[in-house]
């Protein structure tokens, strides 16, 4: 049985040497009941309409609004999903014009490569206008620490910060599949779908 998607953090399982798992955030833990009692202390105690925005030329993108419209209707959200045209989308997304959107996106096998342009105050794909010291200051030290071991430290502690207090609810990670011949040698799959050591493939 294949598992075509896994649950994760701000960054991908596929980075081993990175990556926290969301059974170490406790804000991931599903609890309706304080997600009713957090809304009436917020002053909607029966709730509030939202949208989300997303687009439809990847069917998965605009399923995963779906489920995620259904999810939040259980405490007493009530979400339009506006399935857009992709161009619309992206004007909007570029404009900060949202409520909530969703969409893929994708990183490096560095963890700076997409949680500093999405996090940092400023960042170039930041259009959650997200600022926070905290975070600015570990992204800062991330990417300009050379020890690994103290990077992973850095990078640990920016996923905590990250999962439970953050502009972004990272859902799920596709399942890369690759079919391989047993006459190919030395094919590796890479978590970005680089395929940057194809040329060191040879055939038996």
């Amino acid at each position: 049985m294949f598992e075509y998607a896994a649950s994760d953090g701000a960054l991908s399982p596929g980075l081993l040497a990175w990556a926290n798992y969301t059974i170490s955030f406790a804000c991931y833990d599903t609890n309706l009941d304080r997600a009713r009692e957090l809304l009436a202390e917020a002053g909607y105690p029966n709730g509030f309409e939202t949208s989300i925005l997303t687009f439809g030329t990847i069917q998965v993108v605009s399923d995963v609004a779906q489920v995620v419209q259904a999810q939040l209707r259980q405490v007493g959200i009530d979400v339009d999903v506006n399935i857009a045209e992709f161009g619309a989308f992206v004007q909007g997304w570029r404009n900060s014009d949202f409520d909530m959107f969703v969409s893929l996106n994708g990183g490096s096998s560095d963890p700076d490569g997409y949680l500093h342009r999405t996090f940092v105050t400023g960042g170039s794909t930041n259009v959650f206008l997200f600022s926070d010291p905290a975070v600015d200051e570990l992204l800062n030290l991330g990417r300009t620490t050379s020890d690994m071991a103290e990077r992973v430290n850095i990078y640990d502690h920016l996923q905590k910060r990250l999962a439970c207090t953050g502009p972004i609810s990272h859902i799920a990670y596709g399942t890369l599949f690759s079919a391989v011949s047993d006459d190919v040698e030395g094919f590796q799959q890479l978590p970005t779908r680089s395929l940057r050591y194809l040329r060191e493939v040879t055939l038996r």
